[in-house]
């Protein structure tokens, strides 16, 4: 049966990937530390790759894990995925002979004389006849039907290699979508432990300021200090105070993010999952490759490809549509006019039908259909178009940002041991007696502040590289 319809010719245009000019290479630094401009072994996959496992932490491994099994638009991509899987093997069901058991009772009438359709009207010839010259069929009938409908202009192959290509999009929509949750649940794990380490050092923060507050109160008694000292020890007091509540209702915030996520409404795990840990940072070098590697990592770029095939192949379906069907009919089986007697072998009947059947006049609509799905396959081009446009923007982006957000890291790191030193220094001048205590409490504020911006740069830095992953398609190693 393959044979034959291999045999048979495919109208309609044939499916070939768009040519579109992508740069040789990307943008980015000599002196960067998890960037490498080399080529990577690309190939489409048909599993997510675990892209956070550089950051080598357990508790994001469990989360994302949670995720990718709980989460419902995960779970709705799955369903469409079976779904589009069914429409695929009904598809396929039409290459082949279909069967029909039938069963019925035929009670006519007809003229002897075998003239019936050369009268004006039924009713009058049969006025005008007698009862006699009348022939009456009254019979039974039983045996399966045979249909089969030949694909002699790939009508039906054309509607197979749309739905084989519908379900490729399905599976990469599933991806894409694995993707995107992989890296939300990243980028809320990635701020909450930011988080922490931010509210740790607000907290310590606040202690120091408690404790410069009871000694400046300490020291009014002695006429060293003043008033306004003390208030605005005070003031800097609550706004610390202020802070902390920020970052508790941020670290609610993110927690509740991460349920959403994982798909639950209540926390899953032990409660000192996410107690303070250290702050991940990725370890995996990054292997950019060439852009043009985007065609085969990027599942939304995989998709919008897929659907683009769909639609040049539905072009040659309709285009089938206006030319000469051809079936084969058949059946076989019992009739006779007592039913008892329907299975005898006597009464065994066989017959087969070629039919063929041509579109004379359908005012234009065939016409119509060809250029609605010419337009659709115009419209999947330019989506698919606009795709990897936003894909090497998205990268570039992204590359951009972690190169900065890096340098900004060993910056803020290095500014904030000088302030830490610079801090130590005071401190060892101060209780010298040698040093001012004003000169002290600045070097301890100082220190404070840049603590929390190298803080931030370690969320951003994380972050961006996240960012990058998910801008690759997850294919970073």
């Amino acid at each position: 049966m393959s044979g034959i319809y291999t045999s048979c010719q495919r109208i309609g245009p044939a499916y070939k990937n768009p040519q579109i000019r992508l740069p040789d290479h990307w943008e980015i630094g000599q002196d960067q530390i998890l960037l490498k401009q080399v080529p990577s072994v690309v190939q489409e996959e048909d599993e997510l790759p675990n892209w956070w496992a550089a950051f080598h932490d357990a508790v994001l491994e469990r989360l994302i894990n949670r995720a990718l099994e709980n989460n419902p638009e995960v779970h709705i991509a799955y369903q469409r995925l079976q779904e589009y899987q069914a429409l695929l093997l009904e598809s396929r069901a039409d290459y082949f002979p279909m069967v029909h058991m039938g069963m019925g009772h035929t009670n006519a009438v007809s003229p002897a004389d075998g003239i019936l359709f050369q009268q004006p009207s039924l009713i009058n010839y049969l006025k005008t006849q007698n009862v006699k010259n009348q022939r009456r069929y009254d019979f039974f009938h039983l045996g399966p039907m045979v249909s089969w409908e030949i694909d002699l202009f790939g009508r039906l192959r054309s509607e197979n290699l749309a739905r084989k290509a519908e379900l490729g999009a399905s599976h990469e929509n599933l991806m894409a979508i694995q993707l995107s949750i992989t890296a939300e649940v990243s980028k809320a794990y990635l701020r909450l432990r930011s988080i922490q380490h931010q509210l740790l050092a607000e907290e310590d923060y606040q202690q120091i300021l408690q404790a410069r507050a009871n000694l400046l109160k300490e020291r009014l008694v002695l006429n060293h200090s003043t008033l306004d000292s003390i208030a605005q020890v005070e003031i800097k007091i609550c706004e610390s105070k202020n802070a902390i509540l920020q970052f508790k209702k941020y670290f609610e915030q993110y927690k509740h993010r991460l349920l959403t996520l994982m798909g639950e409404t209540l926390w899953p795990f032990e409660e000192n999952l996410l107690c303070y840990a250290p702050m991940p940072r990725p370890k995996v070098q990054v292997a950019l490759g060439v852009p043009s590697d985007l065609l085969h990592q990027r599942p939304d770029i995989r998709q919008a490809d897929r659907e683009l095939a769909a639609a040049t192949y539905r072009i040659g379906r309709v285009m089938a549509e206006a030319l000469p069907h051809f079936a084969l009919i058949g059946s076989i089986g019992g009739m006779s006019k007592q039913l008892a007697d329907i299975l005898s072998f006597k009464n065994l009947y066989w017959l087969y039908e070629p039919l063929t059947s041509f579109p004379l006049f359908d005012a234009g609509k065939n016409k119509a259909s060809v250029n609605v799905y010419k337009a659709r396959a115009k419209v999947a081009f330019s989506h698919y178009h606009q795709k990897l446009l936003n894909a090497v923007e998205e990268v570039q982006l992204a590359l951009h940002s972690l190169q900065s957000e890096e340098k900004r890291l060993a910056e803020n790191k290095n500014i904030y041991s000088y302030a830490a030193s610079s801090l130590k220094r005071a401190h060892l001048l101060y209780q010298q007696g040698i040093g001012d205590f004003v000169a002290f409490n600045l070097a301890e504020d100082e220190a404070h502040r840049r603590r929390m911006q190298w803080l931030v740069a370690e969320e951003e830095y994380a972050l961006s590289y996240v960012t990058l992953c998910k801008a690759l398609g997850g294919k970073v190693n």
